[in-house]
């Protein structure tokens, strides 16, 4: 009896495990397609964090197996010179 509980557990789980990981795959390839929607919200975002203008001719997404990928084509630093002579 203890014997089929744990098959049956494991049978559950590994059922689990692979409904997560499709929902992942599923989920990431329809959100990675409409990065090229929020090309604003991303530059801004950028650069806040890196405290440098930032901007992009543009922005897409791609998925190779599990791995998601945002490109960023055509980007530029603004302000970046400005800052790099200050400091010197």
């Amino acid at each position: 009896m203890t014997r089929q509980v744990f098959s049956r557990l494991f049978q559950v789980l590994a059922f689990s495990v692979l409904l997560l990981l499709a929902s992942y795959v599923t989920l990431g390839r329809l959100a990675i397609g409409l990065v090229s929607y929020f090309q604003v919200e991303v530059e801004d975002q950028i650069s806040k964090t890196l405290g440098v203008g930032f901007r992009t001719r543009s922005i897409t997404g791609q998925w190779d197996i599990l791995d998601p990928t945002i490109v960023l084509v055509g980007f530029l630093w603004v302000g970046l010179k400005m800052r790099l002579f200050r400091r010197g």
